[in-house]
């Protein structure tokens, strides 16, 4: 039985959650300081930075390797487009931090307490 290997990466800031990108070795990662790395699991390169978030990126969600949404403690939403690192879209619900968010094909999932 193949059993893989670990890759660590060290990194100078906190982390609040992972996702690794389908189809591919990537590996987006969430972090205190309101960025998004995205790194090359297999060399532990950083591939790319995502910025545009005021505040802790919380949760991250992948469709393949090409979209990403992430949602932060600044009460947004981005979806980004992995293959020219572009923003597609920002919502701000202005209800307070998103902490369950899924992308299914190219339809974003919202879940929330209702009030």
């Amino acid at each position: 039985v193949e059993t893989g290997y670990v890759n660590q990466i060290n990194l100078d800031e906190g982390v609040y959650c992972m996702k690794s990108l389908e189809d591919s070795y990537q590996m987006a990662v969430g972090l205190i300081s309101s960025t998004i790395k995205i790194y090359d699991m297999l060399e532990g390169n950083l591939v790319r930075n995502l910025n545009g978030h005021s505040q802790s990126v919380i949760v991250l969600d992948a469709v393949q390797k090409s979209l990403l949404i992430s949602t932060s403690f600044d009460s947004t939403i981005r979806l980004w487009n992995l293959i020219d690192e572009t923003l597609l879209k920002h919502i701000e619900p202005n209800e307070g931090p998103i902490y369950a968010i899924h992308l299914l094909n190219k339809t974003c999932m919202i879940f929330k307490k209702k009030k």
